[in-house]
């Protein structure tokens, strides 16, 4: 494990390499004024957010799949979006090299907020399209009221595969654990999950609140993404 300062306030700490689960996690990225601001709004946005959806190759559209991912989703991030992009592009330089990323500096493109109530999950995947390496970095921020309202609902990363390993032998995971007013970055082509939130009081102010942005290679050419 290696911790560092970005800027006197962000802490940056790398974990994982060790188990082939590579990512990065930043501390304190947004600050706590920004946080309360951020959950007003998910207050005042409650109905806007929908079942989020499963893009399906074979239809070519988007469609609901609980199985696969099964919380909330609100497809923008409302007056939130240029600072979360500029967050973002400020922690990918430092982010992407700790990650061993080799190439030019991936430029954030996608955002969206995600609402994890009781029972919410996301099966195993991964955020790479077949069709091309649209995406290159993954991003995931937390925010929630303190104490938390919920349990659960962890990161769980798939370590990449080891040629030297037997078939019989399962991969190592890592479990991230949510933290509020923190960021982890790790590879597109990462396979994970999130597991289970559970949510006593079914209350929207108890949710687990997340945002995730994806950054791509400058000028990469757009394709269907996965989720």
């Amino acid at each position: 494990m290696a911790t560092d300062t970005l800027d006197g306030i962000r802490t940056i700490t790398l974990t994982g390499t060790a188990q082939r689960c590579p990512h990065v996690s930043v501390q304190n990225l947004l600050g706590r004024e920004l946080v309360e601001q951020l959950l007003t709004f998910v207050e005042e946005q409650r109905s806007a957010f929908k079942p989020a959806t499963v893009y399906s190759r074979e239809a070519h559209e988007d469609r609901l799949n609980l199985e696969a991912r099964n919380c909330l989703r609100l497809d923008d991030a409302g007056p939130f979006k240029a600072t979360l992009k500029q967050a973002v592009e400020e922690i990918l330089p430092a982010t992407t090299r700790i990650l061993g990323i080799i190439g030019p500096t991936p430029k954030p493109r996608e955002l969206e907020m995600c609402a994890y109530g009781d029972g919410a999950s996301v099966g195993p995947h991964i955020d790479t399209s077949p069709a091309g390496p649209r995406r290159v970095v993954s991003c995931v921020y937390y925010f929630f009221r303190e104490p938390p309202g919920f349990s659960g609902g962890a990161l769980r990363l798939f370590a990449w595969p080891n040629v030297s390993s037997s078939a019989s032998e399962a991969p190592p995971i890592i479990d991230v654990i949510p933290r509020c007013d923190s960021m982890t970055v790790f590879p597109s082509a990462l396979r994970h999950e999130v597991s289970p939130v559970v949510c006593p009081s079914g209350e929207w102010r108890h949710y687990r609140f997340s945002i995730n942005c994806w950054a791509h290679w400058p000028d990469a050419p757009a394709s269907p993404p996965p989720y």
